[in-house]
């Protein structure tokens, strides 16, 4: 949580001074780091596929890189010419070369993400992994819901017997 916090600390400050018209850039190292840190997150709490649906705004940013470089070897390919299928690559370019100010796209941007994250905390997946949290400490894990590799609970013990009777709990580790 110390990690969260310090990213959503460090992410508040940057936007503060990238706020139209931007007087600093992130760049690759920036962005590259902070999309693996969501991306271990994602993977740690299990919410994977919600990511995708959260960072939508970036799916779409992606995607229309591929479909563009994709589109223009195929039509090359058949054709002898590459035709493209956005005006530019990523699509907030396309929308530049469209007319569009960069006010305009970037808030468009912003209405998105917060609509796909109202989807996302609304998804069933999101219940029923808050649901099977909520109950993780039961003998019995919920229907469902998520268990550690050999079929237990990250939260129950292994007795180890010792030579001379004695025995010692070790904490599985959590996957």
């Amino acid at each position: 949580t110390i990690l969260c916090m310090a990213t959503v600390g460090a992410g508040l400050g940057f936007l503060w001074f990238n706020s139209y018209p931007a007087q600093i850039f992130m760049g690759d190292v920036g962005s590259l780091a902070l999309g693996g840190l969501l991306g271990m997150l994602a993977i740690l709490t299990r919410h994977e596929l919600l990511l995708v649906l959260i960072g939508g705004v970036f799916v779409l940013e992606a995607s229309s890189v591929i479909i563009q470089v994709m589109g223009f070897k195929i039509t090359k390919k058949l054709s002898g010419e590459g035709k493209r299928v956005f005006a530019m690559a990523p699509i907030h370019h396309h929308y530049e070369k469209q007319g569009w100010s960069e006010p305009k796209i970037i808030v468009r941007f912003w209405i998105i993400s917060v609509l796909l994250a109202l989807v996302a905390l609304l998804s069933p997946q999101q219940r029923r992994l808050a649901r099977c949290d909520a109950f993780e400490d039961l003998a019995q894990p919920m229907e469902g819901c998520v268990t550690s590799r050999n079929g237990r609970d990250a939260h129950d013990r292994v007795v180890e017997a010792q030579p001379g009777g004695a025995s010692t709990e070790a904490a599985l580790v959590p996957i």
